[in-house]
């Protein structure tokens, strides 16, 4: 959409960034949230209050997917590791470790093609034709 309305939050903790939502096929929802050196789990019955499963993953920065209708959800994270993949068939109550892959950047997001594929798109940061060092602003050239 274009228009987006505030509904409030969601969830809170302290230091929690890049949210990833999914709703699972009994309609509930898991979000995964990076927190510094690790990232959260948490549950929803109806998408508009989480609360913590306990269960946490590796440092890294996070993506949710369902799958086969919201039976079947994987967890992408891109850390020190490259890529890792985790893999849960009960609602995210349980998770197994499906592979990992090296990827050329970090962030990942997956994307749902016409076809019925997946791309999995990661952000990836070039130095060249960049003015600036790593970290500092960098102002374009003026007209």
């Amino acid at each position: 959409g274009i228009n987006f309305a505030e509904g409030g939050r969601l969830f809170e903790h302290e230091n929690i960034y890049d949210p990833s939502v999914t709703q699972l096929a009994d309609g509930s929802w898991l979000m995964s949230l990076n927190n510094g050196d690790r990232t959260l789990l948490t549950s929803s019955a109806d998408g508009r209050s989480f609360q913590e499963t306990g269960l946490e993953f590796d440092r890294g920065i996070s993506e949710l997917h369902a799958f086969d209708g919201g039976s079947t959800v994987r967890l992408y994270i891109t850390g020190i590791e490259g890529l890792v993949i985790y893999k849960s068939t009960d609602a995210g109550l349980t998770w197994e470790k499906e592979g990992t892959a090296q990827v050329g950047g970090a962030d990942p997001s997956l994307v749902a093609e016409p076809d019925g594929t997946y791309t999995l798109y990661v952000k990836a940061f070039s130095q060249e034709g960049q003015s600036g060092q790593p970290g500092q602003p960098n102002n374009p050239p003026k007209n």
